[in-house]
Order: C-alpha cells, then structure tokens, then sequence
C-alpha cells in the first residue's frame, strides 16, 4: 500500500484505538499484523523527528543539558518546513487494507473513519457503508 507518511502519522491514534478493541481471534490476529508494521513505521517517522529537533533546537544551558527536554522555538518555522516536508514523502508499506464488513462492531467516529480511509477495504460492491 503506498501512503503518504503524514496519512500514516495522522492514523496513529485512531489505528491504536482500532487495535486496542476487543474483537475475534481472527481479526485480532490480522491487526496485530498490521499493527507491528504501522509501528515500525511511527517509529521511524519519531525518530526522524528528533533528528530535526536537535538540528533545530534552541541552546541549552550546560546545566540543563540531559535535563530538560530540547526545545524548538527560536527555528520552529525552519523546524515546521522540514518536518512537513518529510512527512510529505509517500512510502510503501507491506499491509492489506482492512476489509470494512470486520470493523462493524468496532466504534468509530466519521472523523476516525475519514482519517483511516487509506487502510479500508471497500466491499465488493465498492461502498464502505
């Protein structure tokens, strides 16, 4: 499935509100699936993330170093550009899309769905009711 990282990084919470469910074996196997890789990624994409936060981050005094967190106030917008610019990237990620019939039992909001429309499968009459 090719997805844009932001797509991704946008479905983290409502992907971990889906996985957190109660549901069948069947279906909880096939998330856990999914959710080990849609972790691995978030994972990359937080990493990349701290990268540009030290790239960007305004200078600590010495005695605060290991301390307190970086910050980014002074560069946010150089920060912003970058971090925008990667997330922009689309990347291809190994899952299949979640056929909407197993997620009818799950509770979800129009928002929700809208925000994870990239990993569901329509039905085979093309709708996701």
């Amino acid at each position: 499935m090719k997805i844009q990282l932001k797509e991704l990084f946008q479905a983290k919470d409502v992907l971990q509100k889906i996985f957190n469910e109660p549901m069948e074996i069947k279906l909880s196997y096939r998330l856990s699936k999914i959710s080990r890789k849609v972790e691995s990624e978030l994972k990359e994409i937080n990493e990349q993330r701290l990268k540009l936060i030290d790239k960007y981050a305004d200078e600590q005094k010495p005695e605060d170093v290991g301390k307190k967190p970086k910050q980014v106030s002074k560069r946010m917008e150089e920060f912003v550009s970058e971090f925008t610019a990667f997330l922009d990237t689309e990347t291809d990620i190994d899952i299949q899309p979640i056929p909407f019939t197993l997620l009818q039992n799950i509770k979800l909001s129009a928002n929700d769905l809208n925000v994870i429309e990239k990993f569901i499968e329509e039905d085979k009459d093309g709708k996701k009711n």
